[in-house]
């Protein structure tokens, strides 16, 4: 089975318009959100699609030969705090039926040039091809599949810090800084005795 991803993030003191605010900033507009493309430019969204209040289609920004990409489908719930948004990840149910129609379709043909192949007909050059080209387009719609399942885990990140925020890390202290007054005051005492202490 394809891999799935499903989100549930609670946006407190939100409302779905301000949530889908949030999210634009970091998509870039696309009608085709579940293929990337070299048409769509380069750009600081890590994100392309739709997004609108009720819900949004995004995928990864992918700037490169034209293929399939995960896609998070999710929807703006307003709730008494805030907004909940719930999102699906996965691969366009569309291409998993594409693979298994072209599986199904290169066992058919290379059943039909091992018929030709028994009966000597005249027809094995054109199944052979016909078989080398189903092959090849189920090995291509594998690859574009395993490729996209592979985003999954990214687009997931990226949809829930272009909704929540990045999180702020806390600044890193010294550990030779004093951490109050008296215990500056202490350091600064015990410098003072060794000073005096060397002057002796």
């Amino acid at each position: 089975m394809p891999k799935k991803t499903q989100l549930e993030l609670d946006l407190p003191g939100l409302t779905p318009a301000e949530a889908a605010e949030r999210l634009k900033k970091d998509t870039k507009p696309s009608l085709f959100p579940s293929f990337s493309s070299p048409l769509r430019g380069r750009g600081e969204e890590t994100m392309a699609g739709r997004v609108t209040e009720d819900g949004f289609v995004v995928s990864p920004n992918d700037f490169g030969v034209r293929r399939v990409v995960a896609t998070a489908r999710g929807r703006f719930e307003e709730t008494p705090t805030g907004t909940k948004v719930k999102v699906d990840i996965s691969i366009p149910p569309g291409i998993i039926w594409l693979l298994r129609a072209s599986y199904l379709m290169s066992i058919g043909a290379i059943g039909f040039v091992g018929y030709e192949v028994i009966t000597a007909g005249e027809g094995v050059m054109v199944a052979g091809f016909l078989a080398l080209f189903m092959v090849m387009a189920t090995a291509a719609t594998g690859w574009n599949v395993s490729s996209a399942e592979e985003s999954i885990p990214l687009l997931a990140a990226n949809v829930a810090k272009a909704l929540t925020g990045p999180v702020r890390e806390p600044e890193p202290q010294s550990e030779s800084a004093p951490e109050s007054d008296a215990e500056a005051d202490l350091e600064r005492l015990r410098r003072a005795r060794a000073a005096a202490k060397q002057k002796i």
